[in-house]
């Protein structure tokens, strides 16, 4: 019974190792350069990874999703068109007045 009890926690101890190295291969891969950073900043691995765990939740609760073309042509014009202005304005602009 003792035996049965011992290849059993082995086993989960086994599991969960397994999973910590997953969880920070991942993070690694995920933000690269920027793990090793976070890990210095919070002078340790645990609140490092706790960090960089929480940025992927906030991003991932963010409602990001491509523009349309349509949506991008029309932002692109609108960056390319001149802020409108009062006529004074322009009369500024022009003569330096």
């Amino acid at each position: 019974m003792i035996i049965i009890a011992v290849v059993v926690v082995l086993a989960l101890c086994t599991v969960a190792a397994w999973m910590v190295a997953t969880r920070r291969r991942k993070l690694r891969e995920q933000f690269g350069p920027e793990y090793e950073r976070a890990v210095e900043a919070k002078h340790g691995r645990r609140a490092g990874e706790r960090e960089l765990r929480e940025r992927e939740e906030r991003h991932d609760a963010l409602d990001i999703r491509a523009s349309g073309r349509t949506e991008r042509d029309r932002r692109r014009k609108a960056e390319r068109r001149p802020a409108p202005c009062s006529s004074a304005g322009w009369r500024c602009a022009i003569d330096g007045t």
